[in-house]
């Protein structure tokens, strides 16, 4: 590629995607959610009724960005959405729900090692399964379950499964722990015990990497095969983590800097000491990624989902309110398709 314009490959391949996009993932996100969107309507508790339909209006558009590395295959579209529905819940639940205590908090995230397992047992004393909301947290971990065991593969990923959604469920309790003052230390504390230097991040990029799902669903989309490429898994886990999960959550917080601050909740971007070192970060995750994605024997969705990343967050409306040059920066991260994946951006972020 030379002089800002993409190469006709390039082209070729962001054209179809952006078919793909529009003529099979939006339709097949719709169809997964329709029945979760029913389930919901089921809880009897107003309040626990209220928090999931705000987790499935609010953040429907994680449903709809994730879906793009099911590339058009149903089966994954549905575990994507079941997953991250059930992901956004328990989001929803410990931002915005009754006030829980950093145990409780960390007793309910035990459901998503279960949801992606047969071998991990829920207690019956888990907390998941005494919410008041009509066990619609148990019936979305159980339906991601029963999708996900059904994949050939699952076996061979599972090790990378079972760590991410670990990690994750460790990082929401600390993250939501009810002493504001304790959130950073904590973070901070466990974050070096998990990182012993092998990866040359910042403890809150480390941090901030396991808080996304696109990891999750990589691997997810490999087991589809009977028996995934040993290399394949081990350069999704190292693509994914900490690179692209870290530059997916760094730019979620950037454009709800505002917001965050405003309902007092820990933001990793306010880590950094000031703007040009937000730009330097998240270009270095951003490049790290892209040269291990040009090594993986799969690579092209993956470079998809890399390449869409900051248009997809420069699309949310919270981002007009960032400083001009700090939304030209992210811009020039996605290179020539910027000016392609932005209105797929836009619409994609649409109900």
């Amino acid at each position: 590629m030379a002089g800002g314009i993409e190469a006709p490959s390039q082209l070729l391949s962001t054209t179809r995607h952006i078919a793909t996009y529009l003529g099979r993932v939006r339709p097949q996100v719709r169809q997964a959610l329709a029945p979760i969107v029913r389930r919901s309507q089921l809880i009897d508790d107003p309040v626990y009724r209220q928090l999931a339909h705000s987790a499935l209006e609010s953040k429907r558009f994680h449903c709809q960005g994730a879906a793009v590395l099911a590339d058009g295959d149903l089966a994954l579209t549905e575990l994507i959405v079941c997953y991250q529905t059930l992901c956004d819940y328990l989001d929803t639940l410990t931002d915005r729900g009754p006030e829980l205590s950093s145990e409780a908090i960390s007793d309910l995230h035990s459901v998503l090692p279960y949801a992606l397992s047969a071998s991990v047992c829920l207690p019956a004393a888990s907390l998941a399964n005494r919410l008041p909301d009509s066990g619609y947290l148990n019936w979305l971990a159980t339906s991601c379950r029963q999708q996900a065991t059904r994949l050939p593969g699952l076996s061979q990923v599972r090790p990378e499964l079972d760590w991410l959604a670990q990690r994750y469920a460790e990082l929401q309790s600390l993250k939501h722990a009810p002493d504001a003052e304790s959130r950073a230390p904590g973070l901070e504390a466990w974050a070096d015990r998990h990182n012993t230097g092998r990866w040359p991040v910042t403890w809150w990029e480390f941090a901030a990497a396991t808080g996304s799902t696109l990891g999750v669903f990589a691997l997810l989309g490999e087991a589809r095969r009977p028996q995934p490429p040993p290399a394949q898994i081990s350069g999704l886990r190292d693509v994914y983590f900490p690179w692209i999960g870290g530059l997916h959550i760094m730019l979620d917080y950037l454009v709800d800097q505002e917001e965050d601050e405003r309902g007092r909740d820990f933001n990793f971007v306010s880590c950094y000491s000031d703007q040009s070192a937000v730009v330097t970060a998240l270009t270095q995750l951003h490049s790290t990624g892209q040269r291990l994605v040009d090594t993986l024997p799969d690579p092209e969705i993956h470079q998809w989902i890399l390449a869409g990343l900051p248009t997809f967050y420069l699309a949310d409306r919270k981002a007009s309110l960032l400083p001009a040059d700090l939304r030209r920066a992210v811009g020039r991260l996605d290179g020539p398709r910027a000016r392609w994946l932005l209105p797929l951006a836009r619409l994609s972020r649409s109900p």
